[in-house]
């Protein structure tokens, strides 16, 4: 609750540009991203940076596809923003629109890309390790949702249960033979995690 990260759109554009507030002094930081529409956030609990996404600057793609190629950035308060670390995007589908959820212990950083309305798939990114997020879910056409607390992944999804079920795994067990189903499919329509 230290910092609050806003967006402003002019002109009806929705491509948003990120702006940083310090809540108890209401001063704007100098920290500004550009191409941020519908930005997806999730803070350090020491309130030090975020992670983000974000769009390609405008010719680095060919025209019409700056609203396509939403990656994953890391942002520490106070650095240039050029020289912001990608953690993820690259080699994917123009059309993947991935989103964020850092863990409670800010270990685990979450990243659930949307592949039109009805599949989705789960990366998890161990950050005490410098390596790439590795994907969780098995490539099937079905709807994941998650969120990773005191070191377990749970996973809310319409897997083989169209009225929806919740998984629970060890974060970074990344083999789907060892999720436990938590909550069973019921009468019931399950939503949210």
């Amino acid at each position: 609750g230290k910092y609050l990260a806003y967006g402003t759109s002019f002109g009806g554009s929705e491509m948003s540009t990120l702006h940083v507030i310090e809540i108890k002094t209401n001063t704007v930081l100098p920290d500004t991203i550009e191409r941020t529409r519908a930005a997806s956030i999730a803070w350090l609990p020491d309130n030090s940076g975020f992670y983000y996404t974000r769009y390609p600057n405008k010719g680095d793609l060919p025209d019409g596809q700056e609203m396509y190629n939403r990656h994953v950035f890391f942002h520490l308060l106070g650095d240039d923003v050029d020289h912001d670390d990608k953690i993820f995007g690259d080699g994917r589908d123009p059309e993947d629109w991935p989103n964020l959820h850092l863990s409670n212990d800010g270990r685990w950083l979450l990243i659930t890309v949307e592949q039109g309305w009805t599949k989705s798939e789960l990366f998890l990114k161990d950050l005490q390790r410098d390596t790439p997020p590795t994907r969780v879910t098995t490539g099937k056409e079905f709807l994941y949702a998650g969120e990773v607390y005191d070191g377990k992944l749970y996973i809310t999804t319409n897997e083989d249960a169209p009225r929806y079920r919740v998984f629970v795994t060890d974060a970074g067990d990344y083999e789907r033979n060892h999720w436990k189903e938590l909550i069973p499919q019921s009468d019931a329509v399950l939503q949210g995690t």
